[in-house]
C-alpha cells in the first residue's frame, strides 16, 4: 500500500539546492485544510490535524477506490469512516526532516516508518525546478513538421467541497530521482501540480511518476476543502 504521508516525507527532505515548492506550499497550510487521493486501488484522505511549526501532524485515512463516494466527508469521519482499511496520525519534524512520531488507530499502537517504507531514499538530492509553460503537458497530437504548437497546456482537474472548478491555474514542478538506490522509485521523473493565483492549496493537486518518459503512477485528488474537523483521541 502507498502511504501518501510517506511520500510527502520524501518530498520534504530535499535539501535547498533547488526551490522547495513542498515546504513552501507547507507553510501555508491551515488546520482542516484536507485533500483526497486516488492511488492505485486505494484512497486516501489526508487531513491537516495540528501545526506547532516546525512540526506538523496530519491523519490519513485509507478506503478503497471502489467505495462509494460520501456526499460529506465531514458526516463520513463523525461515523468512525466506515469502510477505512487504515487510520493513521503521523507528525512532522519539517526542520529535522524525519517523523517524530507515529500512531496507528486501526492497530491501536504506535509504529515506525523505515527508510524504504517512508521513500526517503530515492528523493535525497533531487532538486524540484519550475516547469515552464513550453514543456508542459499539451492538449491533443504533437504538430508535424515546423508547424507551430498553438495547443494549450493541459491541466489537472480541481475539485473543491466536492465541486469542480472550471476557472483553475497551476504551477508545474520537476526533479528526478536518484537512481543509486534499491527503491522501486529510483530513478524515476516527478512532476508535481500545484494550484496557482486566488486558490492557492497546501498539497499537491496532481502527481505523475515517470520513468524513461513512460508513466508508472498518477496521484490525483479527487476532492480538496478546508474546515475539516476530526476528533479522534490523542495519543
Amino acid at each position: 500500500m502507498t502511504r501518501l504521508i510517506t511520500l510527502l516525507l520524501f518530498f520534504i527532505t530535499q535539501p535547498l539546492v533547488a526551490k522547495n515548492i513542498i515546504n513552501e506550499r507547507l507553510t501555508t497550510a491551515a488546520v482542516g485544510d484536507y485533500s483526497v487521493y486516488q492511488i492505485d486501488n486505494n484512497c486516501n484522505l489526508l487531513y491537516v490535524h495540528n501545526i506547532c511549526w516546525p512540526k506538523i501532524t496530519f491523519e490519513e485515512i485509507t478506503f478503497p477506490k471502489g467505495m462509494k463516494q460520501p456526499k460529506s466527508w465531514q458526516e463520513w469521519i463523525s461515523l468512525g469512516a466506515p469502510g477505512n482499511t487504515s487510520w493513521v496520525r503521523i507528525t512532522l519534524d519539517i526542520d529535522n526532516q524525519n517523523i517524530s512520531n507515529a500512531f496507528s488507530f486501526s492497530r491501536g499502537a504506535f509504529f515506525t516508518i523505515d527508510e524504504g517504507d517512508s521513500m526517503l531514499a530515492f528523493l535525497l538530492g533531487t532538486p524540484f525546478s519550475s516547469v515552464h509553460k513550453d514543456e508542459q503537458k499539451k492538449i491533443g497530437p504533437r504538430p508535424h513538421g515546423d508547424e507551430d504548437d498553438s495547443r494549450k497546456v493541459w491541466v489537472p482537474p480541481l475539485i473543491i467541497d466536492s465541486k469542480r472548478i472550471q476557472r483553475r491555474s497551476f504551477s508545474v514542478f520537476r526533479g528526478k530521482t536518484l537512481s543509486n538506490t534499491n527503491s522501486a522509485l529510483g530513478s524515476k521523473q516527478i512532476e508535481l501540480y500545484y494550484t496557482q493565483g486566488p486558490i492557492l492549496q497546501p498539497f499537491p493537486t496532481w502527481i505523475e511518476i515517470k520513468q524513461n518518459a513512460n508513466l508508472k503512477l498518477i496521484i490525483r485528488a479527487i476532492d480538496s476543502g478546508q474546515n475539516l474537523t476530526i476528533n479522534k483521541n490523542n495519543f
